[in-house]
């Protein structure tokens, strides 16, 4: 078992001993539903969805990223395995095809292009490099303190890595070859509570209420990658934490009393049972992880910054001796409450993710005692102005009304709104939905921290059925800090459309509508959160990339004859615009220009004497402001 903090969720690395099994059938099985597929890195980085393959050649193959450019694919039937092999060799886009194995020991191995050589001092280099060549294999590197040497296979090499490595084995001038090989580190948590979590993974077991397997954000995937980082500092707004909470306690910061009750952040003690509802949302963002205890938190070396903003207090109308009834209790608030939550945890805290599980119907706001103008502003400066300038991403839970978003989830331009999912990976039959709503996230009874002791939900000091888009939103918020902890520099914007991009079509819903990242569903929004997926994409989505996308839409790509450009932005209405097909090595070959149509789509009539291959688009506005995209041609 690998136990083990990775920099990617697949370990890439020659392990000599087990790599050997390769050489040996007896020990090393090929597995021939599977194929690891490399894509161009060009292309791979203007590919972004991750629930669709990448080629049309694998459209009905089961496929799913391994990392930017790697695929595993599935195949249906073993007889269909050459014919694919040969269809995705034929792809302009596929850089490589390697094979996949499975050792006695159950463990899978990918195949990747990537070969290593430890030759000894009788061997002859020069020639051994010739034979490579002669097998199209491309010798790459030699290191200078050990001699090592460094090849890459590709999809026109006339061996594989496998083959290769038992031939040179056999040699005596070479000491030890080897391919590169992937495969799944097991990220192992020793919270005794982790197999309840059916929202990190499900397993489907009687415990986790027999949901779906798979229905979940993937957090085991993900911390193969991070686990989130102490520079990361996501604060809960909300009834305050229990801070002598010990599977909270290692990973808190000071916190704040907003109400002016000077609590630093911890709860009113009171009899009512919701004084726990900050302590439950604390603990699905970032309860300590791998402390023998609980539960643990998404991002579970990230820390808690613990805002008090509300308390509950009780509206019920008791006549002794006429009415007896139980306590009713509302979270209570104001408007100077969330002002100074707000902006203590955006100036004092400076953290990076704010996590809001509360809110008003727009029904009610007019008679609340709030001023949602001001709220908005607060909310917005944090938005804009925070973490440096690049922003602070706002979580707040959509409501649980089965109706329209609740304010300020409804806030769109500045927040990002979270509603509920199931085990089952559905809609919670609770959870508001429509217009603005960005995704779901796990949120019906799942597991987390409790008020210690007596107060709170239960007796104990964890809740086993916490449930609301309150449960959602900060498990999305523990998300966002672990897309951060390896891209710090995203802004707030950029770190929601990752999160967008990356979330999975499920439950079987339409997202028949179009948004500017993707599909969309009313009552999912952009999908179901995958943490791993939002892992993978953060790399490919540079800051210019990122930013860029807003613009317009380039489709259908791959291309045939035509292109079409979909203007997503408005603010470039008054502006005109030329654009250039470029070959790789950068030779304009065609040309066109236009007036930007944000209402209309604009085609793009290709040339006839194009090849098929991968091109730059490059488009240019008047304002100077290039956007280069990748097109692949396949006429």
């Amino acid at each position: 078992m690998v136990r083990c903090k990775l920099a990617s969720f697949i370990l890439f690395f020659a392990f000599f001993q087990k790599l050997s099994l390769l050489g040996q059938p007896c020990l090393s099985t090929l597995v021939l539903e599977r194929l690891v597929v490399e894509v161009d890195s060009l292309y791979a980085l203007s590919y972004h969805p991750f629930n669709k393959p990448p080629v049309p050649e694998l459209e009905g193959f089961p496929s799913r990223a391994l990392s930017a450019r790697l695929w595993l694919v599935g195949i249906g039937h073993p007889n269909e395995r050459e014919s694919l092999i040969i269809r995705l060799k034929n792809s302009p886009v596929i850089s490589y095809v390697g094979e996949v194995h499975r050792d006695t020991g159950g463990t899978v191995w990918y195949v990747l292009p990537e070969f290593f050589v430890m030759p000894t001092e009788r061997c002859d280099v020069s020639a051994l490099m010739n034979e490579a060549h002669q097998k199209g294999i491309a010798f790459y590197r030699r290191d200078p303190e050990d001699g090592l040497l460094y090849f890459r296979f590709s999809k026109h090499s006339l061996i594989s890595p496998a083959a290769w490595a038992q031939e040179l084995r056999n040699r005596p001038e070479i000491a030890w070859a080897e391919p590169n090989l992937g495969f799944h580190p097991i990220v192992a948590v020793n919270d005794p509570l982790f197999p309840y979590q059916w929202a990190l993974r499900n397993t489907g077991s009687p415990q986790q209420g027999y949901g779906t397997p798979g229905a979940d954000i993937k957090a085991e995937s993900a911390w193969g990658i991070t686990t989130g980082s102490p520079s990361v500092k996501i604060a809960i707004l909300d009834s305050g934490v229990d801070t002598s909470h010990p599977d909270l306690k290692p990973n808190l910061l000071p916190g704040y009393d907003a109400t002016g009750q000077g609590s630093a952040g911890y709860p009113n003690v009171g009899p009512f049972a919701s004084d726990g509802h900050g302590t439950s949302c604390a603990g699905l963002a970032a309860a300590a992880g791998n402390n023998g205890q609980g539960i643990v938190g998404v991002a579970y070396t990230s820390r808690i910054v613990p805002v008090k903003m509300f308390y509950y207090i009780d509206t019920t109308l008791v006549i002794p001796g006429i009415i007896d009834t139980t306590l009713h209790e509302i979270p209570f608030s104001t408007t100077l409450y969330m002002l100074n939550a707000i902006n203590w945890a955006r100036n004092t805290a400076q953290v990076d993710i704010m996590s809001n599980s509360w809110g008003i119907p727009p029904n009610l706001l007019p008679f609340a005692s709030i001023n949602p103008n001001a709220v908005n502003n607060a909310i917005k400066n944090a938005t804009t102005l925070g973490r440096g300038g690049k922003g602070i991403a706002m979580f707040f839970s959509s409501g649980n009304d089965n109706d329209g978003l609740i304010w300020p989830a409804s806030f769109h331009s500045y927040v990002i709104s979270v509603g509920a999912s199931t085990n089952k990976d559905l809609k919670a039959p609770y959870s508001n939905y429509g217009q603005y709503l960005d995704f779901v996230a796990p949120g019906h009874q799942v597991y987390s921290t409790d008020f210690s002791g007596a107060y709170g939900y239960s007796s104990g000091s964890y809740i086993s059925q916490f449930s609301g888009t309150s449960a959602a939103c900060p498990i999305a918020a523990g998300t966002a800090a672990l897309v951060l902890s390896v891209r710090p520099d995203f802004t707030a914007e950029q770190l929601r459309r990752c999160l967008r991009q990356s979330a999975e079509k499920v439950g079987g819903y339409d997202y028949d509508s179009t948004g500017v990242d993707g599909a969309w569903d009313a009552y999912m929004g952009y999908g179901r959160l995958n943490a791993f997926a939002a892992l993978i994409l953060a790399p490919q989505l540079s800051d210019r990339e990122a930013e860029n996308q807003v613009l317009f839409w380039l489709y259908p790509n791959p291309a045939k004859d035509y292109l079409w450009i979909r203007w997503i932005s408005s603010t470039e209405a008054s502006q005109k615009w030329t654009a250039s097909l470029l070959t790789l090595d950068g030779r304009a070959i065609a040309s066109w220009a236009g007036p930007v149509e944000p209402s209309n789509s604009q085609q793009i009539l290709l040339p006839d004497y194009l090849s098929p291959g991968m091109y730059w688009f490059r488009l240019r506005l008047e304002k100077n402001r290039i956007i280069t995209k990748t097109v692949i041609l396949a006429k």
